[in-house]
């Protein structure tokens, strides 16, 4: 039996659907003085958003008081809560009022009988509702239904958890007291209005309702199945059996400095938990933990082990793990190394016009908090224009100056290349999640004409098919920006730990030789774990400075942005040095973009709600074509480890097809045996699988076949046309690869409505 005993709270609940984290759950159910007899390693986070979300509630309860009078019940003056009588009367319904604020939950002996959870390692705390309302219904039984306040924009999976934890509490408490009532089985969670009208600075709440049996079901399976084996583990001075992962979430988590002991930097690399290698998840971790492996060292050392196929049931470690012995290579080490016949989609060659960006989000107030942009382009000093942003308002006035900057050079540059120029043009972004959060911030400010006039000419980067002079391309070398972290996680392993983030990649390359112009070391202020983004703690005192004015903190966070996007500017130039250095075949940046240009003809409609439509259809095409070839970009094995080709087939028998054109049977290896590719998938290549065949979507006509019905596991048949049987793209593939184990067939992108509804929306927005 363990040496203490943990209490159970619905907070704690909340977190182990959200974070999964069986040591985060059980240092947070350990008393304090059992912590520190250990000891645990603990630093408190500042409460932000416990601070922004009690006062979000305060201002909530008082709004719903004022439109309602008298139907609230509060605390008493001083009191945190209603405590155990007022609240049992309330649930009786001998009190007046609709609503009850702070209701109070006691753990009772049906709790422990309802859940089976009968363990002595096992306490429950008391538990306080947000807001509680009962009604009698037309038996005369009280209906209670639980509402819980979130100071966020989302009600979540793991908010709607913490719920259900309080629906059983509540039940047991009716049961334990007789009280002619039942819990309603719809609960709400109140919470802040979506993205269109994020200002926290009012008292408005959206109201999510979901059933609350299905999440109440869930809690009980976790409570009867996993809560007694954690509530079994020994946490002791010398033995800790607690399962822990460290990852990017584990930023805000007070026990982080304990953890982090596993992976410091006086650990020798051989030595380092398996958290250290960047992407590896939680439940590869648990896997090899199951196989006896816990170290990077141990892990390197299983290398033929784990690349053997079906060695691993773990779908992610099965499907990565050359990538991940890659990063723990890099780990042991210490050096750069590109991952071997490993290319990226997403960023071209060489970009004459660079342009770089910075979006940082508070996600206490669900807003943008600074933005900027960095250009380097031939002939002209760089350009690097950074806002901090206070309030909506402010939000706006930095999307309208620093995109407005960056809509100016895309004109300059189209007006360069009309005038015989050939300068080639992309965005950078750090993390893929900057653009989601840049998106989010232009979707709050629609109807902002300015805004407006701008995200239309950011959407003349993506031309129609019908704009284009050489259609076979499909605009793919039109293709506008991409996340750096994301070329240097497809593309190299560097010895990192954890994380990709910038100071860590940074770091790592200034190690190498040659290595980047400059480095991003950030101050104290902004030092974080595993992020480069702008840290909470900034965001909220700039918050704060509205009440007390200063430029101080403003002026920090203009100095940090501005050094990050230099570091970026300095990581771009890098990877084109370096993919510069191989011989072409070896080259890993291989998307092609042809000179820029403005695509006159997405000019807006005469129906702005048209425009966006259009706009929106063809963002989503060009997203699924990006996708594609990203995945075709993969290696072979991985592709095959995927399930998305067929690789490694051989050529058994060729002949005349019954309809014309060939017919090609292929026998196929059993790695290769389960592929999702079945018949009657749109735009399937047959080749060679080599890169520079698959991404090149003028060659996919030349080797199109469609798949005919599997009769067994180890035989696929293809039909080609005779047009593309005897074209010289596939009479050089027969002969080269014949009836050996090379052929490899692929799904290509395909997309059959994106032209017919440009087209229908340009014929909508002509009428009258």
């Amino acid at each position: 039996m363990p040496k203490h005993r943990i209490g159970i709270s619905a907070s704690a609940v909340k977190s182990w659907f959200q974070y999964r984290c069986e040591r985060k759950f059980v240092y947070e159910t350990m008393s304090f003085g059992a912590r520190s007899r250990v000891p645990i390693l603990e630093e408190q986070t500042p409460a932000y958003w416990a601070l922004f979300g009690n006062d979000y509630e305060e201002r909530l309860v008082n709004r719903l008081e004022r439109d309602h009078p008298g139907s609230v019940l509060r605390p008493s003056a001083g009191f945190d809560d209603l405590g155990e009588r007022i609240s049992l009367d309330f649930i009786r319904r001998t009190r007046p009022e609709r609503y009850a604020y702070q209701l109070s939950l006691s753990a009772t002996p049906a709790l422990r009988r309802l859940l089976g959870a009968a363990g002595e390692a096992v306490d429950f705390r008391r538990g306080l509702v947000d807001l509680t309302e009962a009604w009698s219904d037309a038996t005369g039984r009280t209906r209670v239904r639980l509402i819980d306040i979130k100071s966020t924009q989302v009600a979540t999976v793991f908010h709607k958890t913490q719920v259900a934890w309080y629906g059983l509490m509540l039940e047991a408490l009716i049961i334990e007291h007789g009280l002619p009532a039942v819990v309603d089985p719809e609960a709400q969670i109140w919470h802040l209005p979506g993205p269109r009208d994020p200002n926290p600075n009012n008292e408005a709440w959206t109201v999510t309702r979901f059933n609350l049996p299905s999440h109440r079901a869930a809690v009980l399976d976790w409570a009867q199945r996993r809560l007694p084996r954690m509530a079994l583990k020994r946490v002791e001075r010398e033995r800790d059996e607690t399962e822990f992962h460290i990852y990017f979430k584990c930023e805000q988590c007070d026990f982080l400095p304990h953890c982090r002991r596993s992976i410091s930097d006086e650990t020798e690399p051989a030595a380092l938990d398996l958290s250290a290698i960047a992407g590896l998840n939680q439940q590869s971790k648990r896997t090899l933990r199951s196989m006896g492996i816990r170290t990077v060292g141990e892990f390197g050392a299983a290398r033929a082990r784990l690349l053997q196929r079906g060695a691993v049931s773990d779908w992610k470690l099965a499907t990565r793990g050359p990538l991940l012995l890659g990063r723990a290579d890099a780990l042991l080490s210490t050096e750069v190394r590109r991952i071997e016949g490993a290319v990226s989609l997403r960023m071209p060659p060489r970009s004459d016009v660079a342009v770089f960006l910075i979006a940082d989000r508070d996600p206490v107030e669900g807003r943008l908090v600074a933005l900027g942009c960095h250009i380097l382009e031939p002939q002209r000093s760089p350009e690097t224009r950074v806002r901090v942003v206070r309030s909506l308002e402010e939000e706006r006035d930095a999307l309208v100056e620093v995109l407005g900057q960056v809509v100016a050079r895309l004109q300059a540059t189209h007006q360069a290349n009309q005038n015989g120029e050939s300068l080639v043009l992309h965005l950078f972004v750090f993390e893929a999640a900057e653009s989601k959060d840049l998106a989010a911030a232009l979707g709050r400010h629609l109807e902002d004409e300015p805004i407006r006039r701008g995200l239309v000419d950011l959407v003349r980067m993506f031309p129609p098919e019908a704009t284009l002079p050489e259609p076979e391309y499909r605009g793919y070398h039109h293709l506008p920006a991409c996340a750096l972290r994301n070329v240097f996680e497809d593309t190299w392993a560097l010895p990192v730990k954890v994380s990709y983030d910038l100071t860590r990649v940074s770091s790592a390359l200034s190690m190498a030789t040659p290595q980047p112009e400059c480095r991003y070391l950030p101050s104290d202020e902004f030092a974080q774990h595993f992020s480069s983004r702008t840290p909470l703690a900034v965001c909220r005192e700039l918050v704060a400075e509205k009440l007390r004015p200063s430029a101080a903190t403003a002026s920090m966070i203009e100095t940090d942005v501005a050094q990050r996007l230099h570091a970026m500017a300095a990581l771009a130039r890098w990877l084109e040095e370096r993919n510069a250095e191989l011989c072409l075949e070896e080259r890993f940046l291989r998307l092609r973009k042809l000179p820029f240009t403005l695509q006159a003809s997405v000019d807006p409609l005469d129906r702005a709600d048209l425009d966006l439509l259009r706009a929106q259809n063809l963002l989503e095409n060009r997203i699924a074509f990006l996708e594609s070839l990203t995945d075709l970009a993969q290696p072979v094995r991985r592709r095959r480890d995927l399930q998305r080709c067929f690789a490694g087939l051989r050529l058994l028998r060729d002949e005349d097809g019954r309809y014309g054109g060939r017919w090609l049977l292929f026998d196929v290896p059993a790695a290769s045996q389960d592929c999702d590719i079945r018949p009657g998938t749109p735009a399937l290549i047959l080749s060679d699988g080599q890169p520079d065949r698959v991404l090149d979507p003028t060659l996919w006509g030349a080797l199109m076949v469609k798949l005919r019905p599997r009769r067994q596991r180890n035989r696929v048949a293809v039909t080609v046309s005779t047009q593309v049987y005897e074209g010289p793209v596939f009479q050089e593939l027969l002969t080269r690869l014949g009836d050996r184990l090379e052929w490899v067939l692929d799904a290509a992108h395909f997309d059959r409505t994106t032209d017919s509804l440009d087209t229908f929306l340009t014929f909508l927005a002509e009428g009258d």
